[in-house]
């Protein structure tokens, strides 16, 4: 997976094209896979979420966001591995691991700690794109 925010006055599929490449493959096997409308055509379901917090500069906030998913069909005749990832924005990545989408669901349930935290309201759809 990959994320970004979208900036006010951006498209959010053009962004989801460019966190792809910053994110999973702009210099490797993913770099052109996929087209703007392979995007558009994915979208599986938007949740909203809100965090609060605090920081010594800005003192307590509200981040409220629209949380857009998306989920694209791996595009190629050999099965998907973790060296067909090269991401280009190198920090943001910590590494490539290939897991099912039971997996997946199970891990966000138990809030590993490898994962970023999701809500059970994305949880739950999500879990509902993958049947489990």
């Amino acid at each position: 997976s990959c994320a970004g925010h979208v900036n006010a006055g951006d498209d959010i599929v053009e962004t989801t094209i460019r966190e792809m490449e910053e994110e999973l493959g702009g210099s490797g096997n993913m770099k052109g896979r996929y087209t703007l409308e392979d995007v558009k055509n994915s979208r599986v379901f938007t949740v909203t979420s809100a965090i609060e917090g605090e920081t010594e500069k800005h003192g307590k906030y509200t981040c409220r966001e629209y949380q857009d998913v998306f989920i694209l069909k791996w595009k190629a005749d050999l099965p998907m591995q973790s060296h067909d990832f090269a991401p280009m924005v190198k920090e943001e990545v910590s590494g490539f691991e290939i897991i099912s989408g039971k997996e997946l669901i199970s891990k966000l349930r138990q809030r590993d700690d490898e994962l970023v935290p999701r809500s059970e309201q994305y949880i739950d759809a999500l879990a509902k794109v993958f049947g489990c």
